[in-house]
């Protein structure tokens, strides 16, 4: 039932903004700015219309409920807490429900768990496309990126926090992280070359570290020699895995398909003619077992002189 309510308002949503913008343009002729401004009213409407679906359908999951019980606790319903995230579609305001037990203590929203949504400002389809934008571009480039071709306009500090969230997931659970994507590798059964490649850089981070090797000055009051800066070896490994095509047999290049780049016209000439008899003697060690050949005469001037050039070719099948 949510789901057609939600679509019934997203075509709602999406025609009311669409004949807005009809009525403020009063252009007849199509040009590439009218085209253009259409492309950017379809966006902007399907966006919005897709936030508002959104918006309703997961607030209506919600829980109203006077108190919960949570890991033995009873939680009591305090008030609509609301909270703007980051969807595919853009930012969205959602209302949630949040309990608190009555001495106080970290609140609860069911509805923050019921959608994944725990702790996080973007959802997973957010989160993937930093992720995936981040290990080629910054998070500078990453920001003009999305505002050309997506629907979701993060900064670039949101984009920084949202990869640093998952730098420490990462980070956490490593190990079961680098199972996972073992287990699902598989050498293809016909590989040839099996190659192995690793690289890495000294980062200069942003975090405390100890200095390296003798002090550059001499001893002062300054007692630690921990800096706000550290090194850190970043490595970066490579394993593809190659499969060698089969030969392929070399034919031969058929003379009828030549091209000559520099010659503004091409005659034909008779192939009984005396030109072609002189020409289309075959030379010693040499077997011709078919013959095709054709003789171009073409006119190249260049100022006062005149060059008649001759073409015969022959080729073998």
């Amino acid at each position: 039932m949510i789901i057609q309510k939600s679509i019934k308002l997203a075509m709602e949503v999406f025609e009311q903004k669409m004949e807005d913008f009809a009525d403020k343009v009063n252009v007849k002729e199509l040009t590439a700015d009218f085209a253009m401004d259409f492309s950017a009213a379809l966006k902007d409407a399907f966006s919005e219309a897709g936030r508002k679906a959104y918006q309703r359908f997961i607030e209506f999951h919600d829980i109203n409920e006077t108190t919960l019980e949570i890991n033995g606790e009873i939680l009591r319903q305090k008030m609509v807490s609301p909270k703007i995230f980051l969807t595919p579609f853009g930012l969205i305001q959602i209302a949630r429900s949040l309990y608190q037990a009555d001495a106080g203590g970290k609140s609860y929203c069911p509805l923050d768990n019921f959608w994944g949504m725990k702790d996080e400002f973007a959802t997973e389809e957010v989160r993937q496309a930093v992720a995936f934008s981040m290990a080629h571009l910054t998070a500078d480039e990453t920001q003009q990126l999305f505002e050309k071709c997506a629907w979701f306009h993060p900064s670039a500090t949101a984009i920084k926090n949202i990869t640093d969230n998952i730098g420490d997931i990462v980070e956490t659970h490593a190990d079961t992280i680098m199972q996972a994507v073992l287990d699902v590798q598989q050498i293809p059964q016909k590989t040839d070359v099996f190659v192995v490649s690793m690289d890495g850089v000294n980062v200069l981070l942003r975090e405390q570290g100890i200095q390296q090797g003798r002090p550059a000055q001499r001893p002062s009051l300054k007692a630690s020699s921990s800096e706000n800066t550290a090194y850190k070896n970043a490595m970066v490994g490579a394993i593809p895995v190659m499969h060698c095509p089969p030969e392929k047999k070399k034919g031969l290049k058929d003379c009828n398909r030549v091209i000559l780049h520099e010659c503004p016209r091409m005659e034909r000439q008779p192939l009984n003619s005396s030109l072609n008899k002189k020409y289309l003697q075959p030379r010693k060690n040499f077997q011709i077992t078919q013959r095709r050949s054709f003789c171009a005469t073409a006119n190249v001037r260049s100022g006062r002189m005149q060059k008649r050039l001759r073409y015969t070719m022959t080729t073998k099948n």
